[in-house]
């Protein structure tokens, strides 16, 4: 396509940037360098994810046979009438046993409806062949062929296309939000012009054949829920075979039902008999054949031996019709020549695939010969019908590393019963009836041994072929990246597939799905020797294939699956691999999903020091960066922190089975997550923040409170059941038996009844945010009060109140027996009551702060306080069991998973953690470990040592080479900044309670040496913040107020405590800076996850990392995270060989930056570093954008004004 703009133009409308014209194109004006290319608006369709070959016109599906003319007609006519019909039911389900043809019905549906141009959409599933085995891309599959079809002359594309761009993330999102915002509301937006309407049915064929139980039951549950459209007749047409239970999916609605295999005999018969005769006739025409082929008494024993099975009849003919010898009269005395008047249909058809395969063999093999040929084939075919995904020809034969003609000799026969392609050709083999791999791995029905294929047998023999092809082709950088940064939607994906071919993605993909399948013929107390030197010597270049597969998330799946095997197998050496790999996975997949080559970045210099992995790796991990840190030298409990939400965190559940938890958040969403891999699987939405949620016992609801109401929601399918609106709900819970849920609206606690939400019983309280259900479900206690209050228990039958204990209480939960009853306080305290006479039992100590959420399992009690820590106690005893720290805000929310392993815990900083419960013994943190947020840091000049700040006040100095704390000071009260000279023998810190002060100490002795009064008169009128730095001879200290006006420096005398010189000019409020002998002024901001080098990202920094606080000098990097960790980045420009553009300088001997230097900056994925040029070129850009500065200094100064009220102090030091 050309690149050139066109000559002639329509009169233009806009005239910026790239304007629109008149007839609604595109034009662009100025200058373009580079490639330019032109997208038409399929660009966003093309987007949606398509199942290859799923759809009824196909390439795959090109051969697949349609009902024969004149068969099938009774049933024909009975679907078309349906979908039709505008009073029909919205759902036909076609069942059928194996065989009976299900598929050729479907097709033949999906081929008459486009015809007539009323069919929406089609999906083919079909075991093992890719992502038509699995229900990943059906919806996305569905909306795009929506978006294609010629309903209303393609009226529904733009729909499907501003979804897209309505929903960028959708392809991420749930199977619901994707059947919702690009099916369902697309759909509910359609005009029509047409006086009955549109008509538009969409063919599911084989739902049976999707690989995972849970997702057909999703999407019978999302079809049947399918609302009636205005000016649409929109109908479902689905086939399965009769062991999918349909009645629980589809609920009440109503559907029209029919049963193949259920058919009056004469019926189906008359139809085989069609068949036989038109296939034999097609035989006669290609074959010349002397007299009657076959005879009516041939034609009618074909009928009975095929019974209602039409896959029979159609194998039968593909074998009487091969060009191979024997001659097609010879094959059918071979067929008849057994006496099948007793045998079952299933029986005979068993009989023609051993046929089929006897006469694969070819007659001149000797015996040695034929029992090779028979090895051969339990290999190759074996292999082919236990595949979790078919494979071409060639990537079969790189997986099993056989030879390509091997495999053609042995399939060179098997035509009747396998679709194998060309050699080289792409498309994979397929088996043409999936009744085959029934027949080949069951030994009852496959009873010519010499072809039977041990099914547990082969799967071993794969899981050894995936290993070793995974050793020889897996490599770091496979894709030669080279920039750690680089993002997963930055690489071409005609590349991914180029270096990690379709054999090698399998094997990456399935090995363990293999080995699980191999158990029985594992051998021995150890699991196959392999894996443990695949995972010592591979586990890091398996993690990033899988990156770059964008399957990340599946390795955590796998590691656990992996690790239960072990253990069961008693394999110590495998099973402390296996751990480990798998915190490793848990621990880092959010990043390597991101970035894979951060796999050896990020993930290896943040994992503990003891990590098996990280020892084994320790050659892999960047060369030039050297990482030293407070943070502890173990795993430890906190497993998993999910990010998603955008603010606090209000409330957290596990759901009943404990595979998902869920988070609500004052964003005004409900999170669900995966709980085995940490993957968010859907949003629930309100229109103001979350209070409080909650799952129903048998988990098939959650149920979720804010100020805009109450809501019900299906876990499965994510759709919306109920809605109370009018009433501000801020507590939740469903009784043991899920029968009633209660809720705390306004001044009401109401009782509903959980099916129809009726209210049942009503009690009249005030601000209430705590409630909970005893365990028999008959008497409820509840938490009354603004922010605290006392504790109420009434019976919910009589609606009396049974007891009331006054104080400042905070939340309430029973123990499980309801023998207790557990209230937190206001105060930190804890306290355990009788249940039933109300008597105080036990009050529990040791949180510093408000006790906000309570959560029992057995005999242990966990608590979440605004002291940022979750306590476990004994409830019996009150001891205190285990206490865990990380988070950096208060903790407003926690919950057991129901098998009580896990604790899941929600917070004011937004993230979800999930911690494990199976301590032992506390964790041991480093004697410099505390959880108390760093709020200022700062190099000394020389580099040599660190200084920081923290939330309680602490001042600590550190030694910036080995990250060893060196002095610690405490009592010094509100400190807002510190600093150390650059001999770092003076340390100078800011008090900034009602005044500004500076405070010279000198470190080695802890004497004060001079306190200068710096208070800007702006303090009295708005915050006003305080930073500081030495002069290099540290003489003299400089201090900036930050928010001030106009923005200032001002220099200090130490010995003197006068004040030197006022430097004000710059032209932006300046947070961190360091003064060169000189006096110029070089400033440096930081944000977010990732440390960047030369605009280029480089490190991701996990979230107990990230920055409250953080200082550069030189090449040094330190970092003050939240938690309380300090990290100490090292790094060496110099031996970054991956940049192409000459690296950054070094500070220079002065300290100053040189002219060329880029900072080393933490920045979102959004935000680029700038390079600090001298003071001429700045002012040169400056006189350039001086006008614009003017005009914008005003606004800038109104919103700061604003946002400065409501800014904590410790916010911006």
């Amino acid at each position: 396509m050309s690149s050139e703009i066109p000559s002639s133009q329509p009169p233009v409308s806009l005239q910026f940037g790239n304007s629109e014209t008149t007839g609604g194109s595109q034009s662009f004006t100025g200058y373009v360098t580079g490639p330019v290319q032109f997208h038409s608006g399929h660009d966003r369709l093309d987007a949606l994810p398509r199942a290859e070959g799923a759809g009824f016109n196909s390439g795959e599906l090109e051969h697949e046979r349609l009902c024969l003319h004149g068969t099938r007609t009774e049933i024909l006519k009975l679907i078309e009438e349906w979908s039709t019909n505008p009073q029909g039911e919205r759902i036909f389900w076609l069942s059928g046993m194996a065989g009976t043809g299900k598929s050729a019905i479907a097709r033949t549906l999906a081929h008459n409806l486009y015809a007539k141009e009323q069919l929406g959409a089609s999906f083919f599933f079909s075991r093992g062949r890719g992502d038509r085995g699995n229900a990943s891309k059906f919806f996305t599959s569905i909306a795009y062929q929506l978006a294609l079809c010629d309903i209303e002359n393609g009226a529904l594309a733009p729909l499907i296309r501003k979804a897209v761009d309505r929903h960028p993330d959708i392809i991420k999102r749930a199977k619901r939000d994707q059947w919702k915002h690009l099916i369902q509301e697309p759909l509910s937006q359609m005009k029509s012009h047409s006086v009955h309407g549109i008509v538009l049915t969409i063919v599911i064929d084989a739902l049976d054949e999707c690989e995972d139980d849970r997702d057909v039951q999703l999407i019978l549950r999302i079809l049947s829920e399918a609302i009636s459209f205005d000016n649409i007749q929109f109908r479902v047409f689905m086939t399965g075979r009769p062991d999918i239970s349909v009645r629980d999916a589809f609920l009440e609605t109503v559907y029209k039902g029919i049963i193949l295999h259920d058919i009056e005999r004469h019926i189906v018969q008359q139809d085989l008999r069609i068949f036989f005769e038109y296939e034999c006739d097609k035989i006669k025409q290609k074959r010349p054949l002397i007299g009657e082929f076959p005879g009516k008494n041939d034609i009618e024993s074909l009928v009975q031996r095929a019974g209602e099975l039409f896959v029979y009849a159609t194998t039968i003919c593909l074998f009487l019709g091969e060009r191979k010898p024997p001659p097609p009269r010879e094959r059918l005395k071979m067929v008849l020549q057994n006496n099948a008047s007793s045998a079952s249909a299933l029986e005979n058809l068993d009989q023609v695939y051993i046929q089929i395969l006897q006469e694969a063999v070819p007659k001149t093999y000797s015996t040695h010969d034929k029992v090779e040929f028979c090895s051969r084939f339990r290999v190759i075919v074996g292999s082919i019908v236990s595949l979790f995904s078919s494979l071409s020809v060639s990537s079969l034969a790189a997986l099993l590393f056989e030879e390509l003609d091997g495999i053609d000799l042995t399939l060179d026969k098997l035509w009747s019963i396998l679709n194998v392609p060309q050699t080289k050709s792409n498309a994979t083999i397929s088996l043409l009836h999936p009744s085959f791999r029934d027949f080949l791995l069951d030994q009852r029905r496959c009873t010519d041994l010499d072809f039977w294929v041990d099914s547990a047998e082969r799967h071993l023999a794969l899981t050894k072929t995936c290993l070793r092809l995974m050793a020889a082709s897996l490599k770091r950088d496979i894709c030669d990246l080279k920039l750690p940064g680089t993002l997963i939607g930055e690489i071409d994906p005609e590349m991914i597939r180029e270096q990690i071919p379709t054999e090698l993605e399998y094997a990456c993909t399935y090995w363990v799905q293999h080995l699980v399948q191999a158990r029985s013929k594992i051998l021995g107390p150890n699991l196959p020797t392999g894996i443990q030197a695949f995972l010592e010597q591979n586990i890091l270049y398996w993690l990033e294939a899988l990156s770059l597969l964008g399957k990340m998330h599946e390795s955590v799946l796998m590691l656990s699956t992996l690790l239960a095997l072990a253990q069961s197998y008693g394999d110590k050496g495998l099973v402390e691999l296996v751990y480990d790999a798998y915190r490793f996975s848990l621990d880092h997949r959010s990043i390597i999903e991101q970035a894979p080559l951060q796999t050896y970045h990020s993930a290896l210099i943040f994992s503990p020091s003891t990590s098996i992995v990280r020892k084994l790796f320790e050659s892999e991990a960047p060369h030039w960066v050297r990482c030293t840190s407070s943070a502890p030298d173990s795993w430890g409990t906190l497993l998993q922190t999910l990010e998603g939400h955008t603010d606090l965190i209000t409330s957290v559940a596990f759901s009943p089975n404990g595979q998902k938890l869920a988070s609500g958040s004052w964003d005004g969403t409900v999170h669900v997550w995966d709980t085995a891999s940490g993957v968010h699987l859907q949003t629930f939405d309100h229109q103001c923040g979350v209070q409080s949620i909650a799952f129903s016992p048998l988990g098939q609801k959650l149920a979720s409170g804010s100020r805009d109401g109450l809501r019900i929601w299906d876990v499965a399918s994510g759709s919306l059941i109920q809605t109370f609106e009018g009433s501000h709900i801020s507590s939740l819970a469903f009784s043991p038996d899920g029968h009633n849920l209660a809720s705390s609206c306004d001044n009401m606690i109401h009782i509903r009844d959980a099916v129809s939400g009726n209210v049942l019983h009503k009690f009249k309280a005030s601000y209430v945010d705590s409630v909970a259900f005893s365990s028999n479900g008959q008497t409820l206690a509840f938490r009354s009060g603004f922010l605290s209050g006392p504790i109420h228990v009434w019976d919910i039958v009589s609606g009396s109140q049974l007891q009331s204990s006054e104080g400042s209480f905070t939340s309430v939960i029973f123990s499980p027996d309801g023998q207790k009853l557990i209230s937190g306080s206001q105060y930190g305290t804890i306290r355990i009551w009788d249940a039933g006479s109300g008597l105080p039992l036990k009050t529990l100590k040791g949180h510093l702060a408000q006790v906000g959420s309570l959560a029992v399992f057995e005999q242990k009690l966990a608590s979440g306080s605004e002291d940022r820590t979750i306590r476990i106690w004994d409830l019996v005893s009150g001891s205190l069991l285990h206490k865990f720290e990380g988070h950096s805000m208060p903790v407003l929310s926690v919950a057991f998973s129901p098998n009580g392993q896990k604790l899941v815990s929600g917070c004011e900083d937004s993230t979800v953690r999930v911690w494990d419960m199976a301590f032992e013994t506390p964790l041991q943190m480093p004697e410099d470990y505390k959880p108390d947020m760093f709020t200022s840091i700062a190099f000394s000049s020389n580099g040599q040592k660190i200084v920081s700040r923290s939330l309680t006040g602490v001042v600590r100095v550190w030694d910036s080479g080995s990250g060893l704390l060196l002095h610690k000071l405490e009592g010094l009260g509100w400190v807002s900044s510190v600093a150390l000279s650059p001999d770092g023998e003076k340390l100078a810190y800011v008090t900034s309670y009602k005044c500004h002060t500076i405070r010279v100490w000198d470190v080695v002795s802890g004497s004060e040496l001079r306190k200068i009064d710096v208070t800007d008169p702006y303090d009295a009128i708005r915050r006003v913040h305080v930073s500081l730095a030495f002069s290099l001879d540290g003489q003299k200290v400089a201090c900036t107020y930050q928010n001030s006006f106009p923005k200032q420096v001002k220099i200090w005398d130490i010995a003197s405590g006068s004040r030197l010189q006022t430097l004000e000019g710059h032209p932006d409020w300046v947070r961190s800076f360091a003064i060169s002998t000189d006096n110029q002024l070089e400033a440096l901001s930081a944000t977010d996850r990732w440390v960047t080098v030369n605009k280029k990202r480089m490190i991701w920094l996990p979230p107990a990392r990230r920055a409250s606080a953080f200082a550069v000098y030189g090449t040094k990097l330190a970092i003050g995270s939240p938690s309380g960790i300090l990290t100490i980045l090292n790094l060496d420009f110099k031996q970054m060989d991956f940049f192409t553009d000459p690296p950054p300088s070094l500070v220079d001997a002065t300290g100053k930056f040189s002219n060329d230097i880029y900072a080393t900056d933490m920045a979102s994925d959004d935000d680029e570093m700038e390079s600090f040029d001298d003071e001429d070129e700045d002012d040169e850009d400056e006189d350039e954008d001086e006008d614009e500065d003017d005009d914008m200094d005003d606004d800038e100064d109104d919103e700061d004004d604003d946002e400065d009220e409501d800014e904590d102090e410790d916010d911006d030091d």
